[in-house]
């Protein structure tokens, strides 16, 4: 699963439909190869809950770098990433040819029209990496303002990156396609003042994009933000495949590998029953 159409809702008639994690050359696609360090992730502000679009993002200007140098307790960025890590043994290879040779991929799987399996889907090619850019099939990231008398969500962006399938040996791409994320993302629950936690719950489904009828990737839980300690903890389930990682302003919460198995796809299939905890400061 390579794959997201993220949009944002910055009023109930402005949607835009660009891919969210990438975007043409010269155009500052928040997620493209073309992009350096000097793009950012978020920058606090009042745009409503909801997807975010491709456009929408070039706005956000702040590169992480200084975002977390600028960092006070009163702001708080959380993310949560789904990725296929780039080695699995016995799972994941090196493309040899085509537009995407040298990269890693998962397989090989056989077509649903039979014969010998020469299907591979890219993997994120990387392993645990604290980025917010950082590919991964999806992502849910958040910002909350704890500057008022009430806790505010700033941000609530979900999403994946596209979804490449190809031939395992020539690497000829057979699908390019971008997965529906479902589920809402990060939801904050109501409270008031600075010392009491604030709460919210987290929940994402997407998958392959590629594949018709194809099992979810899962995740869901809750999150408790203690001001005073100025701790963020998580405790939820996730699916058994692939990896999971969390952060909070750059610092672990959890990173959690899949268990090892001869076909980690099949972990996908039933609800996200992997019991998940952590806890980082901020």
């Amino acid at each position: 699963m390579k794959g997201t159409k993220i949009q944002k809702n910055v009023n109930s008639n402005s949607q835009v439909s660009k891919p969210f994690f990438h975007g043409e050359k010269g155009e500052g696609g928040f997620f493209s190869k073309n992009n350096g360090p000097e793009h950012s992730f978020f920058r606090p502000s009042n745009v409503q809950n909801g997807p975010l679009g491709h456009h929408n993002l070039i706005q956000l200007q702040e590169t992480e770098q200084s975002y977390f140098r600028a960092a006070r307790v009163n702001n708080v960025t959380i993310w949560f990433k789904a990725f296929i890590p780039s080695i699995i043994p016995g799972q994941t290879r090196i493309i040899p040819a085509g537009t995407h040779a040298g990269e890693s991929a998962i397989g090989p799987y056989s077509s649903p029209l039979g014969g010998s399996p020469t299907i591979c889907y890219l993997t994120d090619n990387r392993s645990w990496d604290n980025s917010i850019t950082a590919s991964a099939r999806m992502t849910s990231a958040t910002s909350i303002d704890l500057s008022g008398t009430s806790p505010r969500q700033t941000n609530n962006i979900n999403g994946c990156f596209p979804t490449v399938e190809l031939d395992c040996l020539s690497g000829n791409v057979s699908c390019t396609n971008t997965a529906t994320f479902r589920g809402g993302g990060f939801n904050l629950q109501p409270s008031s003042g600075h010392t009491t936690p604030v709460r919210l719950s987290l929940a994402g489904a997407a998958n392959n994009p590629c594949v018709m009828g194809s099992p979810d990737i899962n995740y869901n839980g809750d999150i408790t933000i203690d001001q005073i300690r100025r701790t963020v903890s998580f405790t939820g389930n996730v699916d058994g495949f692939p990896d999971f990682e969390m952060y909070v302003n750059g610092n672990t919460i959890f990173r959690e590998p899949h268990p090892p198995g001869n076909n980690p796809i099949l972990n996908l299939f039933g609800a996200a029953n992997r019991r998940v905890t952590g806890t980082a400061t901020f």
